[in-house]
C-alpha cells in the first residue's frame, strides 16, 4: 500500500472591457458592439509518492509549471430592418502555451491564432413571437498540456474546428413566461478527446464528428399568469 499526494495550485486572472454604441450604419438604426479580452492562468503540479497509506513523504514523482496566455478582440453589429435583424460578428483569438518539467528541466512553448466568423438573424413576426437563425465558426483551444508534452516537445495537435448552425422560434406567453424551440447542427472538422488518466495513461484522439438535434426550454413565472 503506497500513498501518493497530487499537490496543485491554479492561478487565474482576466479582464474583458467592452463597448456598445448606438448609431446609424447606411441609414440604418444600428447598435455596435466591441471588446476586447485578456487572459492568464497557472498551474504548478507537484506529485509526491509516499511508501506507506499514512506517507506524507517520499520520492518526487511530478514537478511542472504549465502556463497559458489569451488575448482576444471581437466586433459585431446589429443592423435592424424593420422587423428583422442581421447581426455579423467576428472575433479573433491568440493563445500562448508554456510548459515546464522541472524534474528534467526540459520546457517547450507554443501558439495558436484564429479568426471566428459569425453571421446571426432575427426576425419578429409581431410582439410576440419571432424566428432566429444563426451560423458561426467554432473554436477551442487545447490545453497546454495536450499541445506540449513532458519533455517540452511540440504535439502536432490542432485547436478544435468546427461549423455550427441552428435555427429556432421563440415566443412569449405572458410577462415572464417564453418557450423556446432549436434545431442545431455543430460539424467538428476536428475534434480533441482525451482519455482518463484512472486508466494509468492519458491518449489523445483527434477526428471528425458530427453532433445535431432539437433542443426546448421554457421560463415560466407564477406572476405573469396573475
Amino acid at each position: 500500500n503506497s500513498a501518493h499526494g497530487r499537490l496543485r495550485d491554479y492561478d487565474t486572472f482576466g479582464i474583458e472591457p467592452r463597448l456598445r454604441l448606438g448609431w446609424t450604419a447606411f441609414g440604418l438604426p444600428s447598435e455596435l458592439n466591441a471588446g476586447v479580452r485578456a487572459h492568464w492562468e497557472s498551474q504548478e503540479r507537484r506529485q509526491i509518492n509516499a511508501t506507506s497509506p499514512t506517507g506524507r513523504t517520499g520520492t518526487l514523482a511530478e514537478d511542472q509549471r504549465r502556463e497559458t496566455r489569451g488575448h482576444s478582440g471581437f466586433v459585431s453589429n446589429r443592423f435592424e430592418l424593420g422587423a428583422l435583424a442581421i447581426v455579423p460578428a467576428v472575433r479573433v483569438e491568440h493563445v500562448e502555451y508554456e510548459r515546464r518539467n522541472d524534474l528534467n528541466g526540459a520546457s517547450g512553448a507554443d501558439g495558436i491564432t484564429e479568426v471566428i466568423p459569425g453571421l446571426g438573424f432575427n426576425y419578429r413576426i409581431d410582439e410576440r413571437h419571432s424566428v432566429f437563425a444563426g451560423a458561426h465558426k467554432g473554436f477551442a483551444p487545447p490545453r497546454a498540456e495536450d499541445i506540449i508534452d513532458g519533455n517540452g516537445g511540440n504535439v502536432e495537435v490542432d485547436a478544435e474546428d468546427s461549423r455550427n448552425l441552428e435555427l429556432g422560434w421563440r415566443a412569449e406567453l405572458a410577462p415572464g413566461n417564453s418557450i423556446e424551440a432549436t434545431v442545431f447542427r455543430n460539424h467538428f472538422l476536428s475534434q480533441i478527446v482525451v482519455g482518463s488518466i484512472a486508466g494509468g495513461n492519458t491518449p489523445l484522439a483527434e477526428g471528425e464528428t458530427l453532433h445535431q438535434g432539437f433542443e426546448f426550454s421554457g421560463m415560466f413565472s407564477r406572476d405573469g399568469w396573475l
